[in-house]
C-alpha cells in the first residue's frame, strides 16, 4: 500500500509544481508533428530510433484536451514505478521487495524532470523483457520477453546490447524450446521492423540519421571514463569510510566499526547532493554521486558471484547482472550520463550491504544477551551452593562429605566457615 500510496501522492501532489529545467517539450513537439501526419526520418529529422516519438504521439491522442503535460508527468511517474517494481520483484521477495521498489523509484524519479524521454522507455522495455525471460515459463512469455527487448533497442542507440544479452541468457536455458522461440522471436521483429522501413522509404534516410549518432568511442567515453568523473572532496571524504566498511563485507567481520563507517558514508552521499541543491538552485541537480553507488554494486556482485560461483544456477545473480547492464546502457548519454535514472539495482546492493551491517549488529547484541544471561546462571548455581555449604545446619554434613570423599575420613578443613568464605 505505501508503494502506490507514494506514487499516487506523486501524481497528485507533487506533478501540477515547478519547471522542467532541461529538454521538457523535445520529444512532444516530434510527437506533435507525427499527429499531423508529418513522417520521421521524412519529413522530420530525428537521430535516435522511432518508439517514443510514436508513443507519445499515441498520448496525445489519447489524453483529453488540457492534459498534455500534467498526463506526460503522470505517465512519467508509471513508467518509473513499473520497473522499479519489477526491478525489485527479480532481485527480492516477499516485503523487502516493496522495500526495494520505493527506495528505487523515489531514487530514480527525482534525478530527472518529469516528462517523456527515450531513456525511460527504454528502461520500461529493458527491464519488462528480462521480467518476462525470467518469470514466464510459456512460450507466449519469452515472445513477450522478445518483444519487449526489441522495443527497447527502438528507444535510444544505448539499449541496442540488450537484445544481444537478451539471446545470451536464453542460451543460458536448458529448455532448448524457449531458447528457440526467444531468439526466433528476435529476428522475426527485426526483420518486421525493416519491412516497415522498407515500406515507408525511409530505411537509408534511417540508418544514416541514426547511424551517425552513436559511436563505439561515445561509449566508451561515457560508459567507462565518466564513471572516474567524481569530484575530489567526495573521493577523498569517501575512501576512509568505504575501505574499511566493504573489506570487512568481503570478509563477511561483523565489526561495528565497518557498519558505522557505512552508514557515515550513506549520509555523505545525502549531505553531498544537499549541497549540489543548494549550490545550483535545481532539484533535479546532476548527482554524480550515483557513479560512486555504481561502483559499490559492481563491488557488491563480484562477492555474489565469488559467493556462488556459478550464474547459470543462480537467478538471483544473473538478474543483478543484467539489471545492472540495464542501469549501464542509460547512463551512456551525451548530457545526462549517470546510472540513476534506473537506480534499482545499486539501491539493491546498498541495502544488503546494510542489512549485512545490520545483522550483525543485531547478532552482536544477542551474542552479549546470551554472554549475560550465561554469566547470571553460573552467578546463581554458585550462589546456591554457596548457601548450602555455609549454612549452619549443613556445615557438619559437607565438612564430614568432603572429608570421606578426598582424604579417606581425614578431616582436611582446619579452618572455620568463616574464613573459608
Amino acid at each position: 500500500m505505501l508503494f502506490f500510496s507514494l506514487l499516487g501522492a506523486y501524481c497528485i501532489f507533487y506533478s501540477p509544481y515547478g519547471i522542467n529545467e532541461t529538454d521538457g517539450g523535445f520529444i512532444t513537439g516530434l510527437a506533435w508533428q507525427i499527429v499531423q501526419g508529418k513522417m520521421l526520418y521524412g519529413d522530420i529529422l530525428y537521430v535516435r530510433p522511432p518508439l517514443p516519438v510514436w508513443l507519445r504521439a499515441g498520448e496525445l491522442l489519447f489524453l483529453p484536451d488540457g492534459w498534455a503535460i500534467i498526463g506526460e508527468r503522470w505517465i512519467f511517474y508509471l513508467k518509473i514505478a513499473a520497473y522499479s517494481w519489477l526491478g525489485a520483484c527479480l532481485l527480492l521477495d516477499g516485503h523487502r521487495r516493496w522495500m526495494l521498489a520505493i527506495f528505487g523509484f523515489v531514487v530514480s524519479v527525482h534525478s530527472y524532470p518529469p516528462m517523456a524521454w527515450h531513456t525511460v522507455d527504454g528502461i520500461l522495455f529493458s527491464v519488462l523483457g528480462i521480467w518476462c525471460l525470467a518469470r514466464q515459463d510459456s512460450s507466449i512469455g519469452i515472445v513477450a520477453g522478445a518483444a519487449a527487448v526489441f522495443a527497447a533497442a527502438l528507444c535510444k542507440q544505448s539499449f541496442y546490447p540488450i537484445p544481444l544479452l537478451f539471446a545470451a541468457l536464453l542460451l543460458l536455458e536448458k529448455n532448448r524450446r524457449r531458447t528457440g522461440w526467444g531468439i526466433g522471436a528476435l529476428l522475426f521483429f527485426a526483420i518486421l521492423f525493416y519491412i516497415g522501413l522498407i515500406y515507408n522509404n525511409i530505411n537509408i534516410p534511417y540508418f544514416q540519421l541514426t547511424g551517425g549518432a552513436a559511436s563505439g568511442s561515445q561509449a566508451i567515453r561515457h560508459g567507462l571514463f565518466d564513471y572516474f568523473r567524481i569530484k575530489p572532496v567526495v573521493a577523498l571524504l569517501s575512501l576512509p569510510l568505504l575501505i574499511p566498511a566493504l573489506w570487512c563485507f568481503w570478509k563477511k567481520i561483523p565489526l561495528a566499526a565497518a557498519g558505522r563507517a557505512w552508514y557515515a558514508w550513506l549520509l555523505l552521499l545525502c549531505a553531498t547532493f544537499a549541497v549540489e541543491v543548494g549550490q545550483r538552485g535545481e532539484f533535479t541537480a546532476p548527482f554524480a554521486q550515483a557513479r560512486l553507488m555504481f561502483w559499490v554494486a559492481i563491488f557488491y556482485t563480484m562477492f555474489f558471484v565469488n559467493e556462488h560461483r556459478s550464474l547459470a544456477t543462480n537467478a538471483t545473480g544473473r538478474n543483478l547482472i543484467t539489471l545492472l547492464a540495464i542501469c549501464w546502457c542509460a547512463s551512456v548519454s551525451w548530457g545526462y550520463n549517470l546510472p540513476i535514472l534506473f537506480s534499482t539495482p545499486w539501491v539493491f546492493a546498498a541495502m544488503q550491504i546494510s542489512w549485512f551491517f545490520q545483522g550483525a549488529g543485531e547478532r552482536a547484541k544477542l551474542q552479549e544477551e546470551k554472554e549475560k544471561r550465561r554469566k547470571e546462571l553460573i552467578f546463581k548455581v554458585l550462589r546456591f551452593f554457596q548457601r548450602i555449604i555455609f549454612c549452619a545446619e549443613t556445615r557438619p554434613l559437607c565438612y564430614w562429605y568432603c572429608c570421606s570423599s578426598f582424604a579417606g575420613g581425614t578431616n582436611l578443613f582446619t579452618v572455620t566457615g568463616d574464613e573459608v568464605k
